[in-house]
Order: structure tokens, then sequence, then C-alpha cells
């Protein structure tokens, strides 16, 4: 469906709120417009945003070796176990025995995790 200016003023720029004043802004016709339909309007292609891969797996591989080795626990940082998302703590934590629940907060889980493996 192709979107149309009001008749009375045909400058008039489309928003998500419907045709505003192209120089005062004021909002002239109260309507939702879609973004797609106001795209489409400008003649704008949309374009998919460039997807951004980020591989941890090497990282976090590195820190489960660490922290498998006889006290290297003990000498971890807070913050390189802060880095795991809670899925990948709840897997840690079945790994030396303890189920950590994903239900508390990550900092809860990494409390319950470091006082179970000291």
């Amino acid at each position: 469906m192709a979107i149309k200016p009001p008749n009375y003023q045909k400058d008039a720029v489309p928003t998500k709120k419907g045709w505003a004043h192209p120089k005062t802004g004021e909002l002239l016709v109260s309507t939702k417009l879609s973004q797609a339909d106001i795209d489409q309007y400008l003649g704008v292609t949309p374009t998919e945003p460039e997807a951004i891969v980020i591989d941890l797996t090497a990282d976090v591989s590195q820190m489960v070796e660490d922290l498998e080795t006889p006290g290297a626990l003990m000498d971890a940082q807070r913050a390189d176990l802060e880095k795991l998302t809670k899925d990948q703590l709840e897997e840690l934590g079945r790994e030396h025995g303890i189920e950590l629940d994903r239900r508390f907060l990550k900092s809860k889980m990494v409390d319950q995790l470091l006082e179970h493996l000291s």
C-alpha cells in the first residue's frame, strides 16, 4: 500500500507518527506509518545490518582448562568468570560437581562456584 501526503501539503514528510511539515516539523496528519512504508515512499532500500561474529570459544576453553588444574582456581580472577555466560557457568559447575541455578544473578552463580571450588 503506497502512502500519500495530504493534498494541502504535498511536500509533507512521513514519520512513524504521521505526516509532518517539512520546515517546522509540526504534525499535520496523525496516523501510524510503518518504517517500510516510509522507506518505500522516500525511495530508500533497506539493507541488512552486517553480522558481527565474535568467537569466544578459544578464550572460554582456555579459562576452563586453567580452572581444571589443581590450585589454579584460587588464582582465577573473578573478572574472568564474569565473562562467561550463565549457561557456561552452569556447565562449568556441573563439571566440578555443583548444580548452579540460572535463575540467580550471574554474580551469585560465580560466588557459589568459587565457594564450592575453594
